[in-house]
């Protein structure tokens, strides 16, 4: 009994010092493989961080050098413009300039020439102007006496027509009727009060009585004064007919200078209107040409501007290329190398708990070899004694059995906790490296947007810079 109880002894305590080592052995490989797998983690983390931090560096700085091109392109692009546009400007002010000259120039030659024939013509001019007034004083002279004279003749003629009616005829007195006769009394005239009735009244107005005394003195008068007016008449007549005549001798002067000059003035005219539409077509060609040459040179200017922007945009694609595939590769790097001491660690980590489980079991089974030789022997001592201890033994030997039974369940299941918590840790490196691909898809997919958004943004900046 006490050999059964000293084996079971060494056996329980060979037991628990290999439980407790193969824990310690457990946990210190656990904490080593933690310790690595996150030290990895936080390498690889670094590493990437780094990659994307120098990749966006490398970006920033392309496209900081891609704007300051298109801005100094725009620039030199604008200056261009500005210098071209101010050379038409200045091209169409010097034709215009031009063109006014001659035009001024032209017509100071036309007027140099009306001026030329003006006072070519001016004496004569002068002379007609003089002939044209004094023919117009002589014919308002004989208008005026013609009247005068016509007033005179025509009282006359009137006065004796009526005296040889009354010669004739019964001549009515005032106020009577003279509808037939168409005849009144020395000093009234015949009336008509209407298309069918004609009375007598006095011939200067009276309502009264015929005025025969005034009558006979405007007829003397008028014979009186007839021969004088006759005369005056006859010669403003004849002063009239003097200044026709020397009126249409100073027009006939003036008509031949006319002709004379008209050829003259019709060249120099032409010679104006030429040098005119010279100088608007001299003009408009300047015109036409500053504005070719305007679009010639913007022209160009957009040329060089947009080809300056595609070479830069060419090597800043390149150079983001190279960013993007050098910033790649570094993170794959990083992440193949964490992935590979992560896997160093767990292999480390599975053979130390391997290699102490093995030992475990090897201390265990050299404890049972032991604790059975013991048994064995204290049973061939006791095995004549009696049968009621060899009964004892064999009971406390099952119970032994049973707790080293036992000890073997528990490693089993330490061995078991050990594996689950290798499967959860190959688990979570999965998801974790799942995880890591899906956040490289996603940043890459958002990265290709964000260079698509800012590719299209770059382009439309270049096609509407010009």
């Amino acid at each position: 009994k006490a050999s059964v109880k000293i084996a079971k002894r060494e056996r329980a305590k060979v037991e628990s010092a290999a439980k407790a080592k193969l824990s310690k052995i457990t946990k210190t490989a656990k904490a080593n493989q933690d310790r690595i797998v996150t030290k990895a983690k936080e390498t690889r983390d670094k590493a990437v961080t780094s990659a994307i931090a120098t990749k966006k560096r490398l970006l920033d700085k392309a496209h900081a050098e891609m704007r300051s091109v298109e801005d100094d392109a725009k620039k030199k692009a604008t200056s261009e413009r500005e210098a071209a546009s101010k050379q038409r400007i200045q091209s169409i002010r010097d034709a215009a300039n031009a063109k006014q000259k001659a035009i001024e120039e032209a017509k100071d030659e036309w007027i140099a020439s009306q001026n030329k024939a003006k006072a070519a013509k001016a004496k004569t001019a002068k002379t007609l102007k003089e002939a044209n007034a004094a023919f117009a004083a002589a014919s308002e002279a004989l208008k005026e006496k013609a009247k005068e004279l016509g007033n005179v003749t025509d009282w006359i003629t009137y006065y004796n027509k009526q005296e040889e009616m009354r010669k004739t005829k019964k001549c009515s007195t005032i106020w009577k009727s003279c509808t037939e006769s168409n005849c009144c009394s020395l000093g009234c005239k015949c009336h008509w009060q209407s298309k069918y009735y004609a009375s007598c009244v006095g011939i200067f107005g009276s309502n009264n009585y015929c005025e025969k005394d005034k009558t006979i003195a405007k007829q003397t008068q008028s014979m009186t004064v007839l021969p004088g007016l006759q005369k005056e008449h006859s010669n403003l007549k004849e002063d009239y007919e003097k200044k026709a005549t020397v009126r249409a001798d100073a027009q006939k002067k003036m008509d031949a200078l006319d002709t004379k000059w008209a050829s003259t003035l019709e060249a120099a005219k032409k010679k104006e209107t030429d040098a005119i539409a010279k100088a608007r077509t001299t003009y408009k060609e300047a015109e036409d040409a500053a504005l070719k040459k305007e679009k010639e040179l913007i022209a160009d200017a957009k040329k060089r501007e947009s080809d300056t922007v595609s070479r830069k945009r060419k090597k800043s694609n390149a150079a983001i290329q190279q960013a993007k595939r050098h910033a790649a590769e570094v993170i794959a790097a990083a992440r193949k190398k964490a992935g590979q001491t992560i896997t160093n660690i767990w292999d480390q980590t599975n053979a130390t708990i391997k290699e102490a489980t093995d030992e475990a079991k090897k201390t265990i089974s050299a404890c049972k070899s032991k604790e059975t030789s013991l048994i064995d022997a204290a049973l061939k001592r006791e095995k004549d004694v009696t049968s009621d201890a060899m009964a004892t033994v064999r009971s406390k030997t099952a119970a032994a059995r049973k707790a080293t039974q036992d000890a073997d369940d528990v490693r089993k299941k330490a061995i078991a906790l050990v594996h689950k918590r290798k499967s959860e840790e190959e688990a979570a490196l999965r998801h974790l490296k799942h995880t890591v691909q899906r956040l490289k898809a996603k940043k890459h997919k958002h990265a290709m947007s964000i260079l698509e958004v800012q590719s299209w943004v770059s382009a439309e900046k270049g096609a509407n810079s010009c």
